[in-house]
This record gives structure tokens, C-alpha cells and sequence, in this order.
């Protein structure tokens, strides 16, 4: 049972999934919407389907690559990226 779980958890954090945000998913909707671009628009410049943006504007469960290149197509700045270390 335990490597089950220590299994998935693993599998999990390879895909760095990102966890579940509606907050996130409707402002990427609302940068959409301002923008005048349909779903299928969004979806074609971040090489997604059109149904991973509709998830992800719910607010759903998407890898943290594919938010950032949804928000990149919106021309937004990645809510997931690190800020950088300055270097000395």
C-alpha cells in the first residue's frame, strides 16, 4: 500500500501539475475576454486543446506547464514562475 502512494506521489510531482485555482481561471477568462480572443484562439497560440483552456478558466486541474503557456499566449506573466535569484 505504501509504495502505492509514495508511487503516485512521484508520478505526481514529475508532471508538476498545478492545483486546482478559480480565482487563477477566471482571470485568464477575464485577460481572454479584454483581449477579444476565443477559446480556440487562446488554445491554438499555447499549442493546447481548446478544452484545456476551458478547464483551466474553471479553475480545473492542468499542468503548470501548460497554465504557463496558456498565460504566455495571453501575453501575461506565468503565475507559476520562480522569481530569479539576482546574481551578485
Amino acid at each position: 500500500m505504501g509504495r502505492c502512494v509514495c508511487h503516485y506521489l512521484v508520478t505526481m510531482a514529475r508532471r508538476c501539475v498545478a492545483l486546482p485555482d478559480v480565482q487563477a481561471g477566471r482571470q485568464l477568462r477575464a485577460a481572454r475576454v479584454l483581449l477579444g480572443l476565443k477559446q480556440a484562439e487562446v488554445a491554438a497560440r499555447a499549442k493546447v486543446s481548446r478544452t484545456t483552456v476551458v478547464k483551466l478558466e474553471q479553475g480545473l486541474f492542468v499542468y503548470a506547464a501548460t497554465r504557463a503557456a496558456v498565460e504566455r499566449a495571453l501575453g501575461i506573466a506565468s503565475s507559476l514562475s520562480q522569481p530569479e535569484t539576482p546574481r551578485p
